[in-house]
């Protein structure tokens, strides 16, 4: 579990890009369901930058945020309008068919039981609802990875942050691994962008 010390350190740290936050949020705003003020859960939410970006793209939203951390939670809700609470991909805490959107960002790495998840995020979409994930890449170069940890630390993130983030890509998926994952947990894959062997991809899936 992160600790509040970490937590404010991680968000100091990824402010820095909030263009990336906000390039997700106009995906995620491009293929929403045609619903008035949709509700939208983000999953990991962290320290609610992307909820943040949400709240900014499509004002109309109410975002839900999710995350096991308490200090996560008690970060997001300084930065973002949300509805917090505390949870996990395996187990969300909201009713069934009651979201027109689940998203995350490079939270899959962490969950426990993929499989278990996408039902779960299944459960609480409504018919037309819709899941976007953006993931680390198991194909990224390691050499490049190198390079991605140095440039984080010359750039202030702290040496955990950065152990963090790069330990994440030992649990990385390729884009087949989650692709085959949505397509046994009941969804169609409406949109993507991927770059064979780029550091990330982006994934829409609507439920079938």
């Amino acid at each position: 579990m992160i600790d509040e010390k970490t937590a404010k350190k991680f968000e100091k740290y990824m402010r820095k890009y909030m263009h990336l936050y906000e390039k997700l949020a106009r995906i995620i705003d491009d293929n929403l369901p045609k619903n008035k003020k949709p509700v939208i859960v983000d999953i990991g939410v962290g320290p609610g930058l992307l909820s943040k970006s949400i709240n900014k793209i499509t004002p109309d939203s109410t975002v839900i945020g999710v995350d096991p951390s308490p200090s996560m939670l008690n970060i997001a809700k300084q930065n973002a309008k949300i509805t917090a609470k505390k949870g996990t991909s395996e187990k969300i805490p909201i009713e069934d068919k009651s979201a027109d959107a689940v998203v995350t960002r490079f939270t899959l790495v962490y969950w426990d039981d993929p499989q278990k998840s996408f039902k779960e995020i299944n459960r609480v979409l409504k018919s037309n609802g819709i899941i976007v994930i953006e993931a680390l890449n198991k194909e990224f170069s390691r050499i490049k990875l190198l390079g991605i940890r140095f440039h984080m630390i010359l750039n202030n993130s702290g040496f955990n942050i950065a152990k963090y983030h790069i330990d994440a890509y030992d649990n990385a998926y390729d884009l087949k691994n989650v692709e085959e994952l949505l397509k046994n947990t009941g969804f169609k894959i409406t949109y993507k962008e991927a770059k064979e062997k780029d550091w990330n991809f982006i994934i829409v899936a609507k439920k079938q």
